[in-house]
């Protein structure tokens, strides 16, 4: 092999490996301009209106049923409902519905006052809710979910409610540790909005959901 070889190479090599770790790095420097984008992209804005029911989507831990019994007691619908009512795989006489229902009773709602959906993901929420609605006959519903997830939720559920007539407003849960502009400074924010990131793509892929145009 001539010098001449050995040195287009040698900057053949230095391109492969360098271009990719110079694009991480300045990708990395620049971390906070961009990545704030991609939560406020995630993370819907609040539209509090009273309704005839609030719509707790399960997951994402207790802070969602907590603010939807918050929501019940400043009197924004009569009625609350809970989707994800399906039984642990460790502990089958137990679901995640009965430990809401439980709370919110023990948090001063009326039994009678309480819906409990049996789904298992996003898709079926919007599905279950749309029966709901109709079986309640509620025109409004407040949503109440996580930011990260709402983008995906109100997709889902507005594009399954549009030929119902219900109006679909949301609530988030107050920001915690991490929120839309800080998320990826956290662990627990990485995994969730990079979980969630994917789940959009599955969505679009698998749905023909479109996020952006909902």
């Amino acid at each position: 092999m001539t010098a001449t070889r050995i040195y287009r190479f040698f900057y053949f090599l230095l391109g492969l490996v360098g271009t990719p770790l110079l694009v991480g790095i300045l990708l990395l420097v620049t971390a906070s301009l961009w990545l704030p984008d991609i939560g406020q992209l995630l993370a819907q804005p609040a539209q509090n209106a009273k309704t005839d029911a609030i719509v707790v989507l399960s997951g994402g831990g207790p802070e969602r049923m907590i603010h939807g019994v918050y929501l019940y007691h400043q009197g924004l619908a009569p009625e609350l409902w809970y989707t994800g009512e399906v039984p642990f795989s460790q502990m089958p006489r137990f679901t995640d519905g009965q430990f809401a229902r439980d709370f919110a009773i023990k948090n001063g709602v009326p039994p009678g006052a309480i819906r409990l959906l049996k789904t298992t993901s996003t898709w079926e929420d919007g599905q279950q809710i749309g029966k709901m609605a109709q079986e309640r006959g509620a025109k409004r519903i407040l949503v109440v979910t996580s930011w990260y997830h709402s983008r995906r939720a109100l997709c889902v559920i507005r594009t399954q409610l549009k030929d119902a007539g219900v109006q679909v407003f949301y609530c988030a849960p107050p920001a915690g540790a991490y929120g839309p502009d800080n998320w990826w400074q956290h662990e627990e924010g990485l995994v969730l909005v990079v979980n969630e990131l994917i789940k959009l793509g599955y969505y679009w892929w698998h749905y023909g959901l479109i996020p952006w145009r909902c």
